[in-house]
């Protein structure tokens, strides 16, 4: 039973008692009184009749107020419903949105780890990949590590290969193959 139903039949239960507690009674047969009291009897009887138009009055109200404050109780839980609804599917795109900007942070991370095992940074990274005959090969350059691209020789050979030769050289013009003398 909703909070609107309990106020529904709280309402009833307050109209019962009321009509309960007011009935309609007949107002007496009058007695016959002699002189002033007969007076005193028709005053009584207006006063009497005023207070019962008074309070029939009075009931009337209390019962339209009662009606009023049931529709605004009725009124309330609507917008309280409503009001629930839109917290619940605002709480259902925050976990969507959330749960997409998780997954799109390990797709880049997964990336970025993905590119850094798959980079070549020396002469051990291109024998990684199959690169078995010695000779000159070019680096990329490494916008991470901030290197140019580099002309090197690679020893694929030696111990196992994969070895980076570092010579003298000024200027990347010189051969690798030049001679020392």
């Amino acid at each position: 039973m909703n909070f609107s139903n309990v106020a529904l039949v709280v309402a009833l239960i307050l109209l019962t008692e009321t009509k309960a507690q007011n009935p309609k009674k007949k107002p007496a047969p009058p007695k016959i009184a002699k002189g002033q009291c007969c007076d005193e009897v028709r005053t009584l009887k207006v006063q009497v009749a005023n207070l019962t138009s008074i309070l029939e009055e009075l009931s009337r109200k209390q019962e339209t107020d009662l009606i009023n404050v049931v529709r605004q109780i009725m009124e309330l839980d609507k917008q309280k419903q409503q009001l629930d609804n839109r917290v619940t599917e605002a709480e259902s795109k925050y976990s969507e949105v959330n749960n997409r900007v998780e997954i799109m942070q390990l797709q880049t991370l997964q990336s970025a780890t993905q590119t850094s095992s798959d980079a070549i940074y020396d002469c051990a990274s291109l024998y990684g990949k199959s690169y078995k005959i010695s000779g000159e090969y070019k680096l990329p350059k490494d916008e991470f590590l901030g290197t140019p691209e580099l002309s090197v020789f690679c020893d694929m050979e030696t111990n196992g290969g994969g070895w980076t030769l570092i010579q003298r050289r000024k200027i990347g013009l010189t051969s690798f193959k030049r001679d020392w003398k």
